[in-house]
């Protein structure tokens, strides 16, 4: 009687639930203004020295091999100490939270400077709780740069090592993930250079995961600080999610177009109990195929790549690292090339 209840509501739950309540866009900025203007002629607001040296829209934007956001409109010019510029998106507060963004550094304050951060999350009324802080410091006498991370603080908790270069344009992806405890969420650190751009999140972050005091009740803000008259960088191509998917899409370039067809069905038995067969058919699956499980929350659970000689794949009710997930509603998603389609289902054990 009592899974009968439970299953009664979820069935509820499911009909009434819309498939973009989980993993979406919440922010797109490819700066496509004129050169010249200023952010805050565009929806940015200036939270810090409004009007000194005002953060403008630099002429051409920047490219990375396959990133969604690649060469699309311009850049924002970073070049002096003054006005820092800020924009809310929609306001998240729990699972993780992704920011990408391409940076290239044509100069940077030298090693031994503190607070050198030039990109930062916050909360949607942000004040001066600057959350998920991102550095960069040139070494002094070379062309080398590091990139800096902190949770909290205004100056880096974590360096990389001066392995990155001046006028070379970087893809960085930063994560701020909620935990619901006291002081327990977690911010790292990913930094590519082109061609590298995982379609799946890497077991290991450039730096972090780093964790203090002082977590954020929610996230909405997303900011850019000048800091220094030695600063001089662009970034552009900013995309805030809750999955890692949605701000590193492949673009339709690196999928192959054979594919002209395919089918995802409803897979047996749903609800789920203990395993589930979920089964597909495509005219040519491509490398890049693959089956992709989430949680109403955009979380990715469990992920299956698959082959031409593949037409299902088996879920037992368990994440990446075999441990049993809680019962409710799932969804899983065929991709193959630049199409994908996505079914609910029920785990209900």
């Amino acid at each position: 009687m009592k899974k009968l209840i439970i299953l009664l509501i979820v069935v509820f739950f499911t009909l009434a639930m819309s498939t973009t309540a989980w993993g979406e866009l919440v922010f797109d900025e490819n700066f496509d203004y004129p050169a010249g203007d200023n952010l805050t002629d565009h929806g940015w607001i200036a939270h810090s020295g409004g009007g000194t040296n005002p953060i403008t829209v630099s002429s051409g934007g920047l490219t990375y091999s396959g990133y969604p956001s690649s060469g699309i409109g311009n850049a924002a010019l970073l070049d002096n100490t003054g006005e820092d510029v800020s924009r809310n998106f929609s306001e998240q507060s729990s699972g993780a939270v992704y920011a990408s963004f391409l940076v290239n550094v044509h100069a940077a304050p030298f090693n031994g400077y503190d607070k050198v951060y030039f990109f930062h999350l916050g909360e949607t009324d942000m004040g001066y709780y600057f959350k998920a802080r991102i550095f960069v410091k040139e070494e002094e006498g070379t062309d080398n740069i590091a990139f800096g991370l902190s949770k909290k603080s205004s100056t880096a908790d974590e360096y990389t090592d001066f392995v990155y270069l001046k006028d070379v344009t970087y893809l960085i992806v930063e994560k701020y993930e909620f935990f619901g405890g006291d002081d327990d969420d977690e911010v790292s650190l990913f930094v590519f250079e082109s061609p590298t751009l995982p379609s799946s999140e890497p077991g290991t972050p450039t730096l972090g995961p780093l964790t203090d005091l002082y977590d954020a009740a929610n996230l909405g803000t997303v900011a850019l600080r000048q800091y220094s008259s030695n600063q001089n960088m662009l970034v552009d191509g900013i995309r805030i999610a809750t999955t890692w998917e949605d701000i590193v899409e492949l673009s339709v370039d690196d999928y192959p177009s054979s594919v002209t067809s395919f089918s995802l069905y409803q897979n047996y038995p749903n609800p789920v109990t203990s395993s589930t067969t979920i089964s597909f058919s495509a005219t040519d699956l491509h490398r890049l195929s693959k089956i992709e499980i989430y949680n109403v929350k955009g979380q990715l659970i469990k992920q299956f790549l698959i082959t031409n000689h593949q037409s299902s794949v088996e879920w037992e009710g368990t994440d990446e690292s075999g441990k049993p997930v809680s019962n409710g509603i799932y969804l899983y998603k065929l991709i193959a090339a630049n199409k994908s389609i996505t079914k609910k289902m029920i785990l209900l054990r």
